[in-house]
């Protein structure tokens, strides 16, 4: 069972929720855990050490000063640290040596989630962690297997990792849109793409009805065209003369929840011709 906060006591705040910094018992724990794994408590710790400096593009003076270095490169702040959890967690995925009772990130996990951090662990690093609500919309849009589920899951994954290039979420949640819409609007377009779909439903809007009655109780897709027009384009995603700065994390985790959405109205037939 996943480890849960404490509740407050009565009288006392509430502590916030998704915390985007480090208590300081957790950067401690955290700290510790690195230790265990990287400064003596189990074999191959220096191999690993070096390992995970490497990851992070550390300049070690010596192979038998990489922890020295991490820990003073984990001690700058909370970003640094949870960077060094991170690579030493995929160099630990990949070290086949390692043999303990539990895997390595669900002791990571604990720390965060007691502490109620923004970020979890998994096999595959610190993740951002995502409201229940919104984690459990996005398995249900990547259920079924297909285009549609595997770019949705792309964009996921790479909205949610802390070394996601910039811009590939939101390049992911558009191929994902346009996976379930492309059939639906324009089925017969050569090479089309999401801003065919748009002009369609746009330019011929008494064809089409959204299962969601709306404002006026007339189904109109004018809801659906404005939140298309928010995922399209990616101003980088085919390069352009004046390049504009990439989405921020926070930007394209927004982008790819909206995506989830339309994924799934999609699937449920909630977007078809009148």
């Amino acid at each position: 069972m996943p480890a849960q906060p404490i509740t407050p006591r009565v009288g006392r705040p509430v502590p916030e929720d998704m915390r985007t910094s480090l208590s300081p018992p957790v950067r401690q724990g955290l700290q510790g855990w690195l230790a265990s794994w990287l400064a003596g408590e189990f074999g191959d710790d220096l191999q690993r050490a070096v390992l995970v400096a490497a990851g992070l593009d550390l300049d070690i003076g010596r192979p038998d000063w990489a922890f020295r270095d991490l820990l003073q490169y984990s001690n700058q702040g909370d970003e640094e640290l949870l960077d060094a959890v991170h690579v030493t967690l995929g160099v630990l995925k990949s070290d086949t040596r390692t043999t303990r009772r539990n895997p390595p990130h669900e002791d990571v996990d604990r720390f965060l989630a007691v502490g109620r951090s923004a970020w979890t662990a998994t096999e595959d690093g610190v993740m951002h962690r995502s409201s229940p609500t919104a984690q459990a919309a996005f398995e249900s849009a990547a259920t079924t297997p297909g285009s549609s589920s595997t770019e949705l899951n792309e964009a996921w994954r790479t909205a949610h990792t802390r070394n996601g290039s910039a811009g590939d979420a939101w390049d992911h949640a558009i191929k994902a849109v346009e996976c379930v819409l492309i059939p639906i609007v324009v089925p017969r377009k050569s090479k089309p793409n999401l801003g065919d779909v748009i002009g369609q439903l746009r330019g011929q809007p008494h064809l089409w009805k959204l299962g969601i009655r709306g404002q006026n109780r007339d189904h109109s897709v004018e809801p659906l065209v404005a939140a298309l027009t928010l995922l399209w384009p990616d101003p980088n995603r085919h390069g352009s003369p004046r390049p504009e700065a990439p989405a921020t994390p926070e930007e394209e985790r927004a982008l790819v929840n909206l995506a989830v959405a339309i994924v799934q109205w999609a699937k449920d037939g909630l977007i078809a011709r009148r």
